[in-house]
């Protein structure tokens, strides 16, 4: 009978201690269950960030090919000033040679 008392008295002490253990399991399951929901919460505002860099991104690089546009125009425009100019100062300086001026 003490053997089986004993048998008894082993069994609910593991059982007690297994009661513990899945008490102090579970508190760190909710634990990790809430780090978990913070650090998604924190990849979704990563990738929001992101996606909104990318979006920025994207404009600028649209504005950046626009501006190269209007630089080549001004460039070829500067250009044409030039030899227009030339062209006028040739025509004055033979203006002013056939005038004797000069």
């Amino acid at each position: 009978m003490r053997l089986y008392e004993s048998t008894l008295a082993a069994y609910f002490h593991e059982e007690e201690s297994s009661d513990i253990r899945v008490r102090e399991l579970t508190g760190e399951l909710h634990r990790l269950e809430g780090r978990k929901k913070e650090l998604q919460d924190g990849v979704k505002g990563d990738v929001a960030r992101l996606l909104e860099i990318r979006r920025t991104l994207l404009e600028l690089e649209l504005k950046q090919k626009r501006l190269e546009g209007d630089l080549n125009q001004i460039m070829e425009d500067l250009d044409l000033v030039k030899k227009c100019h030339q062209t006028i100062e040739d025509m004055w300086t033979a203006a002013a040679e056939a005038g004797g001026l000069i």
